[in-house]
């Protein structure tokens, strides 16, 4: 197996200014947010993908067709997925920091986010069990293991070096290299990447907007690096 997955998180919104929660309040990108894009146009401009996929709301659709316009696509076919959507947070929506810090369920919440669910929101299972069927579709070479995961029958850990996680990957005969664009949440990218590598914790991934991870398959064998390059 050989696959290239880009995960790309979207431009900044205004309440990504402000850091309000945005789960799928579907509010766009700010007019400057296209300048911290452009490195990921430029960046683009030579590849080919055989896939492509974008979470339904706005501030995916707006960045995609920005970093890839459609004549620039080559024919890939694009899958705008309500799957690829950020967590709900429900009553939390709109909210910052200092408006809930003083809610129990919210501080419980923060500590384990999967035994709270905020109000009116959505159960953290949920937002697991989705992106763990959209993974399992796009690639079932990855069989789950008894946790429910796609995982590899590669039993290795990935290794830190210099901000990539790594395994090494097996010398194999060169094959044709599977494509994927995905432009989606920074929430959904973390949970893609833990899903998909589990030795790696959700909080260590770090995405800016505009930035995200490439994941780079040979066989069994992944490294995950940071993007844009």
């Amino acid at each position: 197996m050989s696959v290239h997955i880009l995960l790309l998180r979207h431009g900044t919104t205004q309440w990504n200014r402000e850091k309000r929660y945005l789960g799928h309040t579907d509010v766009p990108l700010l007019t400057e947010s296209y300048q911290e894009l452009e490195p990921v146009r430029r960046a683009l401009s030579a590849w080919q993908w055989d896939e492509i996929y974008c979470s339904d709301l706005l501030r995916c659709r707006e960045s995609l067709d920005y970093v890839l316009p459609v004549k620039r696509s080559k024919g890939a076919k694009i899958t705008y997925d309500p799957a690829l959507r950020e967590l709900d947070f429900g009553e939390w929506e709109g909210c910052i920091y200092s408006d809930l810090c003083d809610q129990a369920m919210y501080r419980r919440w923060i500590d384990d986010p999967a035994s709270i669910c905020p109000p009116h929101g959505e159960p953290w299972q949920h937002f697991s069990s989705r992106l763990n069927h959209f993974a399992c579709t796009l690639l079932p070479e990855l069989q789950p293991n008894p946790a429910g995961l796609c995982a590899s029958s590669l039993d290795a850990s990935p290794s830190v070096i210099a901000g990539l996680y790594a395994v090494p990957s097996s010398e194999k005969k060169a094959e044709k290299t599977r494509q994927i664009l995905i432009m989606t949440h920074g929430g959904v990218i973390r949970q893609l990447v833990t899903l998909w590598c589990p030795e790696i914790p959700f909080w260590d991934l770090v995405i800016p907007p505009a930035g995200g991870y490439l994941l780079k398959w040979a066989e069994a064998d992944c490294e995950v690096v940071s993007f844009p390059l």
